[in-house]
């Protein structure tokens, strides 16, 4: 085992972790800490130091909306937004996770026949 620790999301009592399928995680950024650590409304996050907070907690896909994502180079690469706040429910997270796994097997079944 390489000792390293999987990442979890901080946002309420969200469940994801590093083992969620379809799910992405970003770090708490900087320039708006206080706004995401108050989105989050998690009593554990409240306790870490600043410095742990920026280095080792996370919020995953599900808490933020699709328009706070742009797109990159490719359709199916996207870039959460720098002013992007967490704050979208489980249930849009889940619809949400359902469209990135059917994007995934469109492209799988592309891929097949290419």
């Amino acid at each position: 085992m390489s000792g390293k620790t999987k990442k979890k999301c901080y946002f309420g009592n969200c469940l994801s972790d590093g083992d969620s399928i379809g799910v992405r995680f970003f770090r708490f950024p900087k320039r708006n800490i206080t706004a995401w650590i108050d989105a989050c409304q998690n009593h554990d996050l409240r306790k870490l130091k600043m410095s742990t907070i920026l280095s080792k907690a996370y919020v995953c896909s599900k808490h933020f909306t699709r328009n706070q994502f742009t797109m990159m180079f490719s359709p199916f690469k996207t870039k959460l937004k720098y002013d992007a706040i967490p704050g979208q429910s489980l249930l849009q997270g889940q619809q949400q996770l359902a469209l990135g796994k059917l994007v995934i097997l469109l492209v799988a079944v592309a891929y097949r026949y290419l």
